[in-house]
């Protein structure tokens, strides 16, 4: 705040100001600067409440919005370690589950792979290929019937 000089400056100010003022003005004087100060103060006092006020306002905003996103990242989480726990127990409940007789195979059928397991035609004498409906792969829907338009081929 401010730098208040040491005690033999204020009585030197003291005496500066008796003479200058003089014995009977004096006390008016002082109560003059006195009030001068308290109206300072609070001068002083409340821009610095509304300095105050003007920063925390965006502070509580910034710290709700930082609240929100830390609470739904936190729900993220928890939906991810669900589905994960899901993943994980899926197939060993599934093996569980399966006849004896029937073997799981090596690798997931996907469209990709499809033509490893028979479903897809593996090669066609004409020159566009046509994907026939035959049976679906365990899993995986069946393929739409082709169409009739050559130009949809």
């Amino acid at each position: 705040m401010l730098n208040f000089p040491g005690p033999e400056k204020i009585l030197l100010l003291a005496v500066i100001a008796l003479v200058v003022i003089g014995p009977t003005r004096l006390p008016q004087a002082a109560r003059t600067a006195g009030k001068w100060i308290a109206e300072l103060r609070k001068l002083t006092s409340r821009f610095q409440e509304e300095v105050s006020g003007a920063l925390a306002e965006p502070k509580d905003a910034l710290t709700a919005a930082v609240g929100d996103l830390r609470s739904e990242v936190g729900g993220w989480r928890e939906e991810l370690g669900g589905l994960s726990r899901a993943i994980t127990t899926a197939p060993a409940a599934a093996a569980a589950t399966m006849p004896s007789s029937v073997t799981p195979p090596s690798e997931v059928a996907t469209w990709t792979n499809a033509a490893t397991y028979g479903s897809l035609p593996s090669t066609s004498n004409s020159s566009t290929d046509s994907v026939s409906s035959g049976p679906a792969l365990p899993g995986l829907p069946p393929l739409p019937p082709a169409p009739d338009d050559p130009s949809l081929n």
